[in-house]
C-alpha cells in the first residue's frame, strides 16, 4: 500500500560557540543519521551520485520513489525537480570535515524530542518547546553555547530523513541544507523517537542539533537552576528514591476510548488535540496513588516507583485500561514516558510535569 508522504523539518537558529564530546546511549537509529548527515559531508557528489540512483527510480503512474534495499515507495515534496536541483548543487559543493557528536547536544534534542512526539498533526511541529524554550536555551541546560542550528526530520529510516531534509524543497532557502554543509558546524546531537502524527505513519521524528562550539557541563547536570540547592543530583549508576507528592500535569499525544470490545484499546486521535490534565501523586515508599486523571476513572493504586523508572497502571473493573510506563528526570519534576490501551492498543508518549 502506498505509504503518505513523510517529511518534515523546520528553520534554523544561529549559534557561534562550543567544545567537544562523545554521544552517550545513543541508539542505532540515531547513529546512522549522524553517519548519513557525514556521509554527504565528506563526498558531496558522491552523495548526489547516490541521489541520482533514486531519481531513476520514479514511476510517473504514482509520482513515488524507491530508496536502495528498501521495498516500499514514497512520494518526495517537489518530485524529480527537488532531485535535480539537489543533485546539481551537491555536484558543485565542497566537502567539509565530520560532525561530532556531542552528549550535552544530544540530550537537548532529546528534550525536544519529546515535546514534538505530542504533536498529533504536521502544523504542530516546531522549534519552540512547550515551556517557550529554543535550541538555544535548550543546549545550554547541559553547557554553555551562543546558539544552535536545528533541523527536524520525519520518516521510516534514517537515510530517508537525511536525505528528505537535503533536498529541502519545500524550505525555499533550503536552511536545512545549508545546515548539513556548513562548515562551522563541528557538534552534532541527534535523538529520535516515535511520533504521534497518524497521518504520517507514526513514523520516527528526529530532533538535529548543530554547534560551532560547546562547553559542556560536568556530568552534563543542567545549569539553569537559580539555587545551589535546586541544582538536581549528579546522574549515577546507584538507584536513589525520587519524592513524586505533589501536584502535576499530564500531557498526551491525543488518543479516544474505544470501549466495543472486550480487551478494550486505545487508539490516536489527532481531531481531539492535545490532551492535558491535572493530576495528584501521593507517595508512600515506592507504591503511588495517581488521582484526578480524566473523567474515566479517579485513581490509579497499582503504581510504583523504581530508582527513576516509573510505573501507572489504572484498572476498569478487572481490566488494565492503562499502562503508563517512564523514566524520571534527575530533578524530579518531569516524567515521560508512554502509555498502553489495554491488550492491543497503540503507545501513546506522555509527559508528566510537577506543578
Amino acid at each position: 500500500m502506498r505509504k503518505t508522504l513523510v517529511f518534515l523539518a523546520l528553520t534554523t537558529f544561529q549559534v557561534t560557540q562550543i567544545s567537544v564530546v562523545l554521544a552517550q546511549n545513543s541508539s542505532a537509529f540515531e547513529q546512522t543519521v549522524i553517519s548519513e548527515i557525514n556521509r554527504a559531508r565528506s563526498n558531496p557528489s558522491a552523495y548526489a551520485n547516490w541521489l541520482e540512483t533514486i531519481r531513476q527510480t520514479y514511476d510517473h503512474r504514482t509520482n513515488t520513489f524507491q530508496l536502495p534495499r528498501r521495498n516500499e515507495r514514497f512520494p518526495v515534496i517537489g518530485g524529480v525537480a527537488a532531485f535535480d536541483e539537489a543533485i546539481g548543487v551537491l555536484r558543485n559543493t565542497s566537502p567539509v570535515q565530520s560532525v561530532r557528536a556531542s552528549n550535552g547536544l544530544g540530550l537537548a534534542a532529546r528534550d525536544h524530542l519529546r515535546d514534538q512526539q505530542l504533536a498529533a498533526s504536521v502544523p504542530q511541529i516546531s522549534h519552540t518547546g512547550r515551556d517557550g524554550s529554543d535550541p538555544t536555551n535548550r543546549a545550554n541546560r547541559y553547557g554553555t553555547t551562543s546558539g544552535v542550528w536545528e533541523n527536524i526530520g520525519m520518516g521510516p529510516w534514517p537515510e530517508f530523513i537525511v536525505m528528505n531534509l537535503m533536498l529541502d524543497y519545500w524550505e525555499p532557502s533550503r536552511g536545512h541544507r545549508t545546515n548539513f554543509f556548513n562548515p562551522t558546524h563541528t557538534l552534532v546531537g541527534v535523538a529520535c523517537g516515535n511520533s504521534s502524527i497518524r497521518e504520517m505513519g507514526n513514523y520516527p521524528i528526529c530532533v538535529i542539533d548543530f554547534a560551532q562550539e560547546y562547553s559542556e557541563n560536568r556530568g552534563n547536570v543542567p545549569n539553569q537552576f537559580p539555587n545551589q540547592t535546586d541544582r538536581p543530583p549528579r546522574d549515577t549508576n546507584q538507584p536513589r528514591q525520587l519524592n513524586l507528592t505533589g501536584e502535576w500535569v499530564i500531557e498526551t499525544g491525543s488518543f479516544k476510548f474505544l470501549s466495543n470490545d472486550v480487551n478494550n484499546s486505545c487508539v490516536p486521535a489527532p481531531e481531539l488535540g492535545t490532551g492535558s490534565s491535572p493530576i495528584t501523586i501521593r507517595q508512600n515508599g515506592s507504591q503511588l496513588i495517581l488521582s484526578g486523571v480524566y473523567q474515566r476513572y479517579n485513581n490509579i493504586t497499582n503504581s510504583q516507583i523504581s530508582g527513576t523508572q516509573f510505573e501507572a497502571i489504572a484498572m476498569f473493573g478487572n481490566v488494565a485500561l492503562l499502562r503508563y510506563s517512564g523514566s524520571v528526570s534527575l530533578d524530579g519534576r518531569q516524567i515521560t514516558g508512554t502509555i498502553v490501551c489495554g491488550n492491543r492498543g497503540a503507545n501513546i508518549p506522555f509527559i508528566m510535569r510537577k506543578s
